[in-house]
């Protein structure tokens, strides 16, 4: 019997999520996607979804065998959320049809790899890392743990993301950087330098600007 996979969050992100899982070959399927977790039970009106939601995270009947997979991208709602579910079910790791992932790369728990992305040799990502559409993250690169990166994001080789990362599409990293724990870099942002001071950037060269 197949464990039942549920999607947690029922917006744009959790339905291509979706589709992602529909593109699996249907072997390696240890589960059954059932429907979605959403706080808003009228998420899905309207929207193409072959499935429903089913309850809200914090009543829904659980098993511990139950996966989850976390399609949120905001860093503190995610934590929230992993937080409550934590000790209630397994989280769900994806990697989609259509990525390409060197040799010797290790992903965290519950970390979720879209199409198109391309992760370098010798890269780790730490738990619930979401990396989006055409996505580079070079070589011998570590990303920390609860970090969102969007689409188009470039990140060079040898570099160290901290926790808590969140990248807008097109931003960039030169290779061997340092950004620190809990940093926002915004859309088209361009790293050429360390971050080592928290807070949100912007700009080409990225500029401190909350």
């Amino acid at each position: 019997m197949k464990n039942r996979l549920f999607i947690i969050g029922a917006g744009g992100f959790g339905r291509q999520l979706e589709s992602y899982l529909e593109l699996l070959p249907s072997q390696k399927k240890d589960w059954e996607l059932k429907g979605y977790i959403d706080d808003n039970p009228n998420a899905l009106d309207g929207k193409g979804s072959d499935y429903e939601v089913l309850g809200n995270i914090d009543d829904f009947g659980f098993k511990k065998d139950d996966f989850a997979l976390v399609a949120i991208a905001d860093i503190d709602a995610k934590i929230k959320i992993v937080e409550t579910l934590r000790g209630k079910v397994k989280f769900f790791t994806l990697v989609a049809v259509g990525t390409l992932i060197g040799k010797n790369v290790t992903l965290g728990e519950g970390t979720i790899i879209c199409p198109g992305a391309k992760i370098g040799s010798n890269v780790t990502i730490g738990e619930f890392g979401l990396v989006n559409l055409d996505t580079i993250v070079g070589h011998d690169s570590v990303i920390g743990k609860n970090c969102s990166i969007m689409p188009h994001v470039d990140i060079g080789g040898g570099t160290n993301i901290g926790d808590n990362i969140f990248m807008g599409t097109k931003a960039t990293v030169s290779p061997r950087l340092t950004v620190v724990n809990d940093t926002h870099l915004g859309v088209g942002a361009v790293v050429i330098k360390n971050i080592v001071e928290s807070g949100t950037y912007f700009g080409n060269p990225a500029r401190r600007m909350l």
